[in-house]
């Protein structure tokens, strides 16, 4: 049902997700969302929380092959590079939900990325906090430009704000 939700909230932002939208996305009776969510707020919220949790998953388990391969600076432009091209889809949709929460106060907290969790002691705070504003930087405006970044110019931007080149994972 969260699965069929955030379908809904990706195409037609959260004030296009009801009870109704949910469970014809997902094939189901009508009844068996009401029973599950008692109204719309809990059903966006629990979506939302369980998408973040979903993605936060595998972009960790991707990130960690590709550092492990490549470096932190180097893997983390792999990533971006993978985003912004052959990802590229998801990556729209993920910003569609991400962005269509914003406009409800009461959910920010719920797309909001524990960024400690993401680099997980491969690199030290400051290096950390860099990264994810650029990272999310460069994936706004590859999603608004329609551009594929590579992974050299991502790398350049990394580089200058890692405390140690040399950190392979």
């Amino acid at each position: 049902m969260v699965d069929a939700a955030i379908r809904v909230i990706a195409r037609d932002g959260i004030s296009g997700l009801t009870h109704r939208s949910a469970a014809s996305e997902a094939g189901v009776p009508l009844g068996l969302t009401t029973y599950y969510f008692s109204d719309k707020g809990e059903l966006a919220r629990s979506s939302l929380e369980y998408a973040r949790g979903q993605y936060l998953a595998r972009d960790a388990a991707r990130i960690a092959e590709l550092v492990d391969e490549f470096g932190i600076v180097t893997g983390l432009a792999h990533y971006v590079a993978e985003l912004t091209g052959s990802g590229r889809g998801r990556l729209i949709q993920e910003y569609r939900v991400y962005l269509s929460a914003l406009y409800v106060p009461a959910l920010r907290d719920a797309v909001t990325w524990p960024e400690d969790r993401v680099f997980d002691g491969r690199t030290d705070p400051r290096s950390a906090a860099a990264f994810h504003v650029i990272i999310e930087g460069v994936l706004l405006r590859a999603v608004m430009l329609d551009i594929a970044v590579s992974v050299e110019e991502v790398e350049a931007l990394l580089r200058p704000h890692c405390s140690d080149d040399s950190s392979r994972g």
